[in-house]
C-alpha cells in the first residue's frame, strides 16, 4: 500500500515539474521570438545549395536572428522534447509557443550532480537531477541488498563457534558478493553520470563542466 502510495505521489510531482516554465526577464525580441535575458540576439545566415550530379551551386542566403542561451541555460518546450542546440531558433519545432521564452530553463549542474552521488550515493544525485522514479528505484534495490547481505552475515556468523574460521565462512562471501554488485553498479552509475549520458527529469540536457 505505501509503495501504491509513493508512485501517486511521485507521479503527480513528476506531472508539475514537467509542466512547470521557469519564469524570468524578456530581454531582447528576436524575429519575433522572446528572448530572455539569458540570451542574446545573434544573427545567424542560411545558406541553400542546387544539388546536382555534376556540381553544387549556391542557390540563396536567408539572414535570420535567434537568441543565442548563455551557458547554463536553455530552452524548454513543455510539449516538445526537441532542442536545437544553444540557439532558440524554432522554426522547426510544430509544438512552437509563440508566448514561450527562450532560454528560460536554468540547467542542472553536472558537478553537482558527480558529487552527491560520488560521496552520498544511493541515487541523491538522481534526486538533484529531479530523475525521481530512478533515484527511488536505485535507492530500492540498494536497501534491500544492504539488508540482505546484512541479515545473511548476522544469521551464519551469530551460530559460528571458531572465530578464525569466520572469515572462510558463507555468509562473508555471500556479505562479499552483494556488496561487490552494489559497488559495481554504482561504478557505472557513476561512470554515465561523469560521461553526462543523465538528463534532468524533464529529459533536457544538464550543464557539463
Amino acid at each position: 500500500m505505501n509503495i501504491i502510495f509513493l508512485y501517486i505521489l511521485l507521479s503527480l510531482f513528476k506531472n508539475i515539474t514537467s509542466n512547470l516554465i521557469k519564469k524570468c526577464l524578456i530581454g531582447n525580441t528576436c524575429d519575433g521570438q522572446l528572448c530572455s535575458t539569458h540570451g542574446n540576439c545573434i544573427l545567424n545566415i542560411y545558406k541553400f545549395y542546387n544539388n546536382t550530379s555534376f556540381n553544387t551551386t549556391l542557390n540563396s542566403l536567408s539572414k535570420r536572428t535567434v537568441c543565442q542561451c548563455h551557458k547554463g541555460y536553455l530552452t524548454y518546450y513543455p510539449n516538445s522534447y526537441q532542442l536545437f542546440g544553444n540557439s532558440g531558433d524554432v522554426t522547426a519545432n510544430d509544438n512552437y509557443n509563440s508566448s514561450i521564452i527562450l532560454c528560460c530553463y536554468k540547467q542542472k549542474l553536472q558537478i553537482i550532480a558527480f558529487i552527491l552521488e560520488l560521496f552520498f550515493g544511493f541515487g541523491m544525485g538522481h534526486f538533484y537531477l529531479e530523475n525521481y522514479y530512478f533515484a527511488c528505484g536505485k535507492l530500492f534495490i540498494n536497501i534491500v541488498l544492504l539488508f540482505m547481505g546484512g541479515f545473511t552475515l548476522f544469521i551464519f556468523c551469530s551460530n559460528a563457534d571458531d572465530d578464525k574460521k569466520l572469515i572462510y565462512h558463507p555468509s562473508i562471501i555471500v556479505f562479499m558478493a552483494i556488496l561487490m554488485v552494489i559497488l559495481s553498479l554504482h561504478f557505472i552509475d557513476l561512470i554515465l553520470m561523469g560521461t553526462g549520458y543523465h538528463t534532468d527529469g524533464n529529459g533536457q540536457r544538464i550543464d557539463l563542466w
